[in-house]
């Protein structure tokens, strides 16, 4: 028969165990693409919060440790790392987009970002909707869920792990960002660019006509009719999105176990 003091350690220890996991899970809620979004009300995403604590608790080994704050921080550390990790490509395309409407002389014609509540540039947002659209229609959300699940299984609650060896592994990966961005606006860049020559060498056989009052209309022409043919490769793109997100889930994992 069950005594109340083995009653109440019983409570104490999934009591811990919840908090840990709810704290690795709020690490993620507050950074990872679509969870950290501003348009979803914090109810909703405190909300969320309890029912994936609920949803992944039982699976998950009742622990000893004492959920001190250190512990907490740590665990809500674990949970950062896997939403900057998920979060490389949206920055990327955002980044692309905002050099995109540079070069296209767009860069005037800034929006209230609904997700950052920030104005950003028009193509930089639309890059940022695109990409996460994508990662949407491939499962992202859920996928971000898998890797914290997976992460409990790697990295259990409450075990020692290297946050520092987490934050470099972070910042070795976040190359990425600028070669995602690289990769989504190479294509119109390099069409914009032939663009200019063209205009350059038409300036220098018609040296009477207005350059600049023809040049900005052409070249945001140009650059919107180049970025609506390379929506399929940058769609393709994006959509290595899971691949790419497990390497790299990969490496910090192991970044934070010291493998």
């Amino acid at each position: 028969m069950t005594t109340s003091g083995e009653l109440e350690r019983v409570i104490l220890a999934e009591g811990s165990t919840a908090a840990l996991l709810a704290a690795r899970l709020g690490g993620l809620v507050l950074v990872a693409p679509i969870y950290s979004s501003r348009t979803i009300p914090i109810r909703a995403r405190a909300t969320v919060l309890i029912l994936l604590t609920v949803a992944l608790l039982p699976s998950v080994a009742t622990v000893t440790v004492t959920p001190s704050p250190v512990r907490l921080i740590v665990e809500s550390g674990i949970g950062l790392i896997i939403g900057l990790a998920a979060s490389f490509y949206i920055a990327g395309a955002t980044g692309a987009g905002d050099l995109l409407a540079t070069q296209m002389g767009l860069s005037a014609a800034t929006v209230l970002n609904p997700a950052s509540g920030e104005s950003v540039p028009i193509l930089g947002q639309f890059a940022q909707l695109m990409a996460l659209a994508i990662i949407l229609s491939l499962g992202g959300h859920l996928l971000m869920i898998e890797a914290v699940s997976e992460s409990l299984a790697i990295a259990p609650l409450g075990e020692a792990v290297t946050i520092e060896g987490g934050l470099l592994g972070l910042v070795e990966l976040a190359g990425r960002v600028f070669m995602i961005a690289l990769r989504f606006a190479a294509p119109i860049i390099a069409i914009l660019l032939v663009g200019n020559v063209v205009l350059g060498v038409l300036g220098r056989a018609a040296p009477q006509m207005n350059l600049l009052m023809v040049a900005f209309p052409v070249q945001i022409g140009v650059g919107l009719l180049a970025l609506a043919a390379a929506i399929p490769i940058i769609g393709t793109i994006l959509g290595s999105w899971p691949f790419d997100f497990a390497e790299d889930f990969e490496h910090l994992m192991n970044s934070l176990v010291g493998g």
